[in-house]
């Protein structure tokens, strides 16, 4: 048992069996609250070092412990997470609470259903009278615009049938956005706006929908500005292999979007094993393909770059005629005689200049954002190895890419015919097949729609789509 009190400890105290007397600073009362959270700060790093030793285990029931304890801790957070915001309700005069969306009130019964909840349960966890649960029951044949309860799915000009499709699309790839989902409904050979994906998952409002993106200026797409010697250069890429990017990012192990801020000095932890891997990423520039990587446990030296590098030419079988990258230590003296043996032109982006290194920093940002910031981020590397051979498959031959009219960056890299369907499917019946120039030719659909969904190598935020007709 330690006991805390003040002033030194004597020398003839320190035994095994006598009490610890350890003196308190200064004002100890006043960090109480920095200090709690600073100790569950340094509890979490001491969990992470040791959850990585049980990942990197050769025995399986150890790895296989190490993803238990993970999936509770995300648990835990998430019932905290729950308990939290429900507070914030609970503490709202009754009279004065806003009132559930007619599509959240039906969730909230399918989600009862699906639990198995009694009626007494249901007003407990959502924070409601019995009576108004009760009224949603008695309510939930109503129809029309108006009816207390609805479905998400809007009234449209399409059949709920493909309204089903995208949502099946939303339930297999929920970290695609609208535009995402609409070009991979269009590779299946169903085309669709992304207003209409929008539609379709969320319930319409009267506000005015929001405008589509513009399409991007082809006349400016493999276009980059890079500075060499102070002064700038516009890099254009008009071919495979032409200009490549490469660059260096960090992702932190874990789950989630945990990141390396802790409350004590010097405010963060060391970006370097158990805590992070770095990542070393190239890129075609005109075809947005991802050509080679590489993971580190420490910050990568102009060696490492060099040798990924060196990768990425050897699997592409050529080397380009320029390579942009940032102004970092890893791209000096050694990395340009590696470019100099190599005959590459290096060039490096402007240091202030917005948009300089843009291609590759908006890739580091998708692999993120759709990808590893929703998985957990094994401590193993054979397992991140896995992971990001996955990523760089699926990326490369099921991504399509707006920039490339729809086309991935494998079909372009390899410089393949246009994959889309040559004639799209017509699911509405009321809608004529009279073909204009600027849609293609049109059929309609054989019979019920089904959407086929497979993952690479297991991971659903990397679909791969099938439009399937019932002959």
């Amino acid at each position: 048992m330690f006991r805390l009190a003040r002033g030194r400890v004597p020398r003839d105290h320190l035994s095994v069996n006598a009490p610890l007397n350890i003196p308190l600073p200064r004002n100890w009362r006043a960090l109480i609250k920095r200090g709690l959270v600073a100790a569950i700060g340094l509890e979490r790093a001491a969990l992470l070092d040791v959850r990585a030793g049980f990942e990197n285990s050769p025995d399986p029931r150890a790895r296989i412990s190490a993803e238990l304890d993970s999936a509770l801790e995300r648990i835990e957070v998430l019932e905290a997470h729950n308990r939290i915001l429900k507070s914030r309700i609970e503490d709202v005069p009754p009279h004065e609470r806003p009132h559930y969306r007619p599509a959240v009130r039906l969730e909230i019964l399918q989600l009862a259903a699906k639990a198995r909840w009694k009626l007494s349960r249901i007003a407990r966890e959502f924070v409601l009278a019995p009576k108004t649960v009760r009224n949603w029951l008695r309510r939930l044949d109503e129809q029309g615009e108006d009816a207390l309860l609805q479905t998400r799915d809007p009234v449209n000009a399409f059949d709920d049938a493909v309204s089903e499709l995208v949502h099946a699309l939303h339930r297999a790839a929920p970290g695609k956005g609208r535009r995402m989902k609409a070009d991979l409904l269009l590779r299946t050979g169903l085309q669709l706006a992304d207003s209409t994906v929008k539609r379709m998952l969320e319930r319409p409002t009267k506000s005015k929908p929001e405008p589509p993106s513009p399409a991007p200026d082809s006349s400016k797409v493999g276009s980059t500005t890079s500075t060499l010697g102070g002064r700038k250069h516009v890099v254009t890429a008009d071919r495979p292999h032409h200009v490549w990017h490469v660059d260096i990012t960090t992702i932190p192990i874990g789950f989630g979007n945990g990141g390396f801020w802790v409350i004590w000095w010097p405010f963060a932890l060391v970006l370097a094993w158990a805590f992070s891997w770095h990542i070393g990423v190239v890129l075609d520039h005109y075809s947005r393909a991802f050509l080679a990587f590489r993971i580190f446990r420490h910050e990568p030296s102009a060696a490492d770059v060099c040798a990924l590098l060196d990768d990425a030419v050897r699997r592409s079988g050529a080397s380009p005629k320029y390579i942009i990258s940032d102004q970092g230590t890893q791209f000096q003296s050694e990395y340009r005689r590696w470019c100099k043996t190599n005959s590459v032109k290096p060039r490096f982006g402007a240091v202030g200049q917005h948009g300089s290194i843009a291609i590759v920093e908006r890739f580091i940002r998708s692999m993120k954002d759709e990808f590893l910031r929703r998985i957990h981020v094994s401590a193993s590397r054979d397992a991140m190895l896995g992971t990001l051979s996955a990523y760089q498959t699926w990326y490369n031959e099921h991504r399509p890419h707006s920039s490339l009219d729809g086309r991935t960056p494998g079909e372009v890299l390899r410089q393949d015919p246009a994959p889309l369907p040559t004639v799209l499917i017509e699911p509405r019946t009321a809608v004529p097949l009279a073909e204009t120039e600027r849609s293609p030719p049109r059929r309609r659909a054989r019979g019920p729609l089904s959407l086929a969904v497979g993952y690479v190598d297991g991971y659903r935020e990397l679909p791969v789509l099938e439009l399937r007709e019932a002959a």
